[in-house]
């Protein structure tokens, strides 16, 4: 919406701006910052030191390597993103949040050198074993894929499981998540978001 509001008004926006506005609409810059930059994207939130003033969000898209392809797997049904996000707990371990540290630093050197470390760098346990029990169909997938070897994770706050890899995903794997009542959609890495407007 704001970049299209940006292109109405003949582009008075820098993409950091849009960024920031579209964040701020958010509360965070996860899904603002994919949108508008698309591919992949590190993005984070700087907090006030003073604790008064509002919140910056800063984003950098990655360049991702040519071989990586994007398959979704998409659950017919809708998952409540309140409902999903309060089964997290308050409080972490510090060996589950240095190992999705760590996880983090792999995936984004996977995603622009190295996509043999996909499925090393999708590892995670800081969200998806909390969400399992509300998303079983959801952790069903991940979990097969990841057994077969594919670098599956839940996307977001699910339901649509997301897996990268440099070779399409096996079509019995792919007929069975059909026949499953999933929608299975091979995607392209996404461009930043252009918006052409006519003024004619």
């Amino acid at each position: 919406g704001v970049a299209a509001a940006d292109g109405l008004a003949d582009f008075p926006l820098t993409r950091d701006q849009i960024v920031q506005l579209a964040s701020a609409f958010e509360g965070h810059p996860d899904n603002a910052a994919a949108s508008v930059l698309g591919g992949a994207v590190v993005s984070w939130t700087n907090l006030p030191v003073d604790g008064k003033s509002q919140p910056e969000y800063s984003a950098v898209g990655l360049k991702v390597h040519e071989d990586i392809r994007a398959t979704a797997l998409v659950p017919d049904f809708h998952a409540s993103t309140e409902a999903v996000r309060r089964v997290l707990p308050s409080d972490v371990t510090h060996i589950d949040a240095r190992f999705n540290v760590s996880r983090a630093a792999v995936m984004i050197v996977a995603l622009q050198q190295r996509p043999d470390l996909l499925w090393e760098g999708s590892r995670d346990r800081l969200h998806q074993p909390y969400r399992s029990d509300v998303l079983p169909v959801t952790a069903e997938w991940v979990n097969r894929l990841r057994n077969r070897g594919y670098a599956a994770y839940l996307s977001g706050a699910g339901p649509t499981v997301m897996v990268l890899s440099t070779e399409a995903v096996a079509e019995n794997i792919l007929d069975d998540a059909r026949e499953a009542g999933l929608r299975v959609m091979e995607l392209d890495v996404a461009k930043p978001v252009r918006v052409v407007v006519n003024h004619a």
